[in-house]
C-alpha cells in the first residue's frame, strides 16, 4: 500500500511515527473511528481496521514510507526486537543528558547571530 503524501493529515501522522518510534518496535498503519494514523502494535486500539505495518527505507536521501502485510514472529524475534527498543530508548535519553536545554538554547542563539 503506498500512502498519499499530499494529504497534510498523512503526512503528519508520519512526522509523528518518525519521532516516536523506536528500533524494534512494530508500528501498524490502522483505521480507527474514522482516522487513519500509525500506531505502535501494543496500543492498537480494539476493533480498529489494520491496513499493515508501516516500514521505511532511505532511497537517494529521500524516506520512503510503505505499508506492508502484518508478519507473524517468532518469540526470538519478538524479544530482539524488545531489546532493540529498550537499547535505542536508552540512547536516546543519554543524548537529552548529555544535551541540556540550556546547550540547546545557546546552542540556537550562536547559530541566529551567525545566520544574521
Amino acid at each position: 500500500m503506498t500512502l498519499d503524501l499530499t494529504n497534510v493529515k498523512v503526512r503528519l501522522a508520519l512526522y509523528h511515527f518518525h519521532n516516536r518510534r523506536h528500533d524494534g518496535e512494530v508500528w501498524l498503519w490502522v483505521r480507527h473511528l474514522g482516522r487513519t494514523f500509525p500506531v505502535e502494535q501494543s496500543a492498537c486500539p480494539q476493533g480498529a481496521e489494520i491496513f499493515g505495518e508501516l516500514e521505511f527505507k532511505i532511497v537517494d536521501d529521500e524516506i520512503v514510507d510503505t505499508v506492508v502485510p502484518v508478519r507473524q514472529r517468532s518469540a526470538l524475534d519478538i524479544e530482539a526486537g524488545r531489546r532493540m527498543a529498550e537499547a535505542h530508548k536508552r540512547y536516546r535519553a543519554s543524548l537529552y543528558k548529555a544535551y541540556s536545554i540550556e546547550g540547546r538554547i545557546q546552542d540556537l542563539a550562536t547559530v541566529s547571530l551567525v545566520e544574521s
